[in-house]
């Protein structure tokens, strides 16, 4: 945040995420796996886009971190919320074929906000 003030934009959009996460926790609805795993994802993603864009072995990981997710997100989807394995594959596509764009940080984190509404919208139909 030092170096880059402008990451604080996205504050707002996070802290709907943590707010959402704690309601569930008080009651007893946990949220912890699918949001532990969707910062995970975006963790190797914004690395692979903007701190060591190029390096196909960060690529790799996020493509193959986010092809389990997504599989996962399919299976428990399937069963229970069916917009969580949508986000999950939407999420590898991301993953997948962004890192070949020449998008800006800038843009990366605009776009960022898509999947945490996408996450926002999901949790809810996954834990009631």
């Amino acid at each position: 945040m030092v170096a880059r003030p402008a990451v604080l934009w996205f504050a707002p959009a996070f802290a709907l995420l943590i707010a959402v996460n704690a309601v569930a926790a008080r009651r007893h609805a946990d949220r912890t796996l699918a949001v532990l795993a969707y910062f995970t994802g975006s963790l190797l993603y914004v690395k692979t886009m903007i701190r060591n864009r190029g390096d196909r072995a960060y690529r790799w990981t996020s493509v193959g971190y986010h092809a389990v997710a997504a599989a996962v997100g399919a299976a428990v989807g399937a069963a229970v919320a069916w917009p969580l394995g949508v986000l999950g594959g939407a999420l590898l596509v991301r993953a997948a074929w962004l890192p070949r764009t020449s998008l800006t940080p800038k843009q990366v984190g605009l776009l960022e906000v898509i999947p945490v509404a996408g996450l926002l919208v999901g949790l809810p139909l996954l834990f009631g």
